[in-house]
């Protein structure tokens, strides 16, 4: 991209952007949906000195293709959040649809959404969702975001 248009690139909303990233290649993900969602705790921190404690998301697809993220640093309030509120919102929906999945879960969340849990559990569950389309078009998620 040349500096005259890099601006100009910058200050255009995302929606209004033609060099919007998308799938590239005349690649398209194959309709799927969200089957199974689990959490994985790591707290184990005797072997490293800055004593991690994440949470790990995982959204299994129809198509066998599971996304992964994460998220810290309370395990049990953000896998809470994401089994007792975020699952049901999930289940049965197609992971392709990001921007509509996260604006649900975001107002899902009333008032909640400032910070805590539920943020972190959103968090987790956006990265999912990147790592799941960028497995499925067999793309890196930072070539999906147009890195």
């Amino acid at each position: 991209m040349k500096r005259r248009a890099f601006l100009p690139f910058l200050l255009t909303p995302t929606f209004l952007n033609p060099q919007r990233p998308v799938v590239e290649d005349g690649k398209s993900a194959p309709p799927t949906k969200i089957t199974r969602i689990d959490t994985t705790y790591w707290r184990d921190g005797a072997a490293l000195p800055w004593k991690p404690n994440w949470v790990w998301v995982r959204l299994h697809a129809a198509s066998g293709l599971v996304g992964l993220g994460e998220t810290y640093p309370r395990n049990e309030t953000e896998a809470s959040a994401v089994h007792s509120s975020i699952a049901d919102m999930l289940l049965g929906r197609d992971p392709r649809d990001i921007e509509r999945i996260w604006t649900d879960l975001y107002r899902a969340f009333d008032f909640q959404v400032t910070g805590g849990a539920e943020m972190r559990a959103l968090s987790a569950i956006d990265l999912a969702l990147w790592d799941l389309l960028g497995k499925s078009v067999g793309l890196p998620v930072y070539r999906l975001i147009g890195g």
